[in-house]
């Protein structure tokens, strides 16, 4: 799979280089060189804890999932197909977040029909946690007014329509027409009960409770980050909404992992709030590397270590 796709994974990855190396050329090099050797070192196992345990929440919101879907797996392979999909989440499209569909596919043989919905649930609750934050801080930052607002509106029509079978299987029948999301809305037309299940009752307070809490955790460790550059003048209820608006910036552009607007959003936001922009756009680079591309290479490692990718279904039972 990783194989078949080497061409894409390597021009996106050319792609975040290109990026970073354009943004930093702005910058004054020195300048960063100096905030770097001034960075306070005992801030950084706190951020890296902080953000591995994000890692546990999300876990449990994962569990929570299946387990609403009646799929039950070993607790210790649940937890390595769940980190083995952060592996490729920079790819757009169908081998990012849906690598964990192919894991239990390949391990447990449970169809994708059964496990797309579940991913494609994450990502509501995900966007949910996103909102949810931005309404912790929303007074301190009058932009993330607006991109509350939008993105609200958006969520709610997802949520509606996953409820209204009748028109979601309009969207279906258009979205199947295209040759990039053929392979799994084919699975989501034979599944839109798995999806209303994820989102119902106990499992829809639990999950957006655990999704806004990884968001924040996360926020958290931003915060720290910017205190060990000696950033003070950004407090953590005005970072809240500047790093979920900046994120949802992201998410909209349907580049990977926001390439390049996220950056850009979040650095210029900061600028806003008095840091300075060539140290803002350090920090946020850096946040990048500790928040998301530390999940790609433990992923990428753990991917490889349990063979993630080989058939072997012999403790599961197709459904």
């Amino acid at each position: 799979m990783i194989m078949k796709n080497l061409k894409k994974i390597i021009i996106v990855l050319i792609s975040f280089v290109a990026i970073y190396s354009i943004l930093l050329s702005l910058t004054d090099v020195t300048q960063i060189s100096d905030s770097l050797m001034n960075i306070k070192l005992e801030f950084l196992p706190l951020i890296f804890g902080l953000v591995t345990f994000g890692w546990i929440i999300l876990f449990i919101r994962w569990q929570i999932l299946l387990k609403s879907n009646k799929i039950e797996i070993p607790l210790k392979s649940s937890f390595t197909i769940y980190i083995s999909g952060f592996a490729l989440q920079f790819i757009p499209g169908e081998i990012g977040e849906f690598l964990k569909v192919e894991l239990l596919k390949n391990k447990f043989n449970i169809s994708r029909s059964k496990s797309s919905p579940i991913v494609l649930s994450e990502m509501f609750y995900n966007a949910t946690g996103l909102i949810a934050l931005s309404i912790a801080g929303i007074w301190f930052f009058e932009f993330a007014i607006y991109i509350f607002g939008i993105f609200s509106s958006l969520l709610i029509l997802f949520f509606y329509l996953i409820n209204k079978k009748k028109y979601f299987f309009k969207i279906i029948n258009y979205l199947i027409k295209i040759k990039f999301f053929k392979k799994y809305v084919e699975s989501f037309s034979e599944s839109v009960d798995v999806l209303q299940t994820t989102t119902k009752k106990k499992v829809l307070f639990y999950s957006i409770c655990l999704s806004t809490l990884f968001w924040f955790v996360e926020c958290i460790a931003i915060y720290l980050l910017l205190l060990s550059f000696g950033i003070i003048t950004v407090d953590l209820l005005t970072l809240l909404p500047m790093y979920s608006s900046s994120i949802i910036l992201g998410v909209i552009s349907f580049l990977p992992l926001g390439l390049g607007v996220f950056e850009g959003s979040l650095a210029g936001f900061l600028n806003l709030n008095g840091v300075n922009i060539t140290i803002s756009l350090a920090v946020v680079i850096l946040s990048r590397i500790i928040t998301r591309w530390y999940s790609i290479i433990v992923g990428l490692i753990v991917l490889k270590i349990t063979h993630g990718l080989t058939s072997n279904s012999k403790y599961g039972t197709t459904v």
